[in-house]
């Protein structure tokens, strides 16, 4: 099923988890959500959005990723699905149904 709304991110500049060496990840990101929070219009949505919360959610998945699972499909699919898991269960209004990579970059 397809979300009704895309909601564009601010990309993300974050430092992986890796211990040996240092490695970063930049990345941008859209959202598929099914609803709008309460009092958000629909052609001014990103004003509206808990940009804050969805931020927290993001960063906190992003942060304890390693680089070596980043190279691959698999590491990247799973990256997402963790992605999706913390923003349904943060912030559960807005309904996200999918994350879209709009941009991903590996560091190391």
């Amino acid at each position: 099923m397809v979300p009704k709304y895309i909601v564009h991110l601010e990309g993300f500049t974050v430092n992986l988890a890796d211990t040996e060496e240092t490695h970063f990840l930049r990345v941008t990101m859209d959202l598929g959500i099914d609803r709008l929070p309460d009092g958000v219009q629909k052609d001014r949505a990103a004003a509206g959005m808990p940009v804050a919360r969805i931020r927290d959610a993001v960063l906190s998945v992003l942060t304890v990723a390693h680089a070596v699972p980043l190279l691959t499909p698999e590491g990247k699919l799973q990256l997402k699905k963790s992605i999706l898991d913390s923003l349904q269960r943060n912030v559960p209004e807005l309904d996200v149904r999918d994350v879209y990579f709009t941009e991903f970059l590996v560091q190391r």
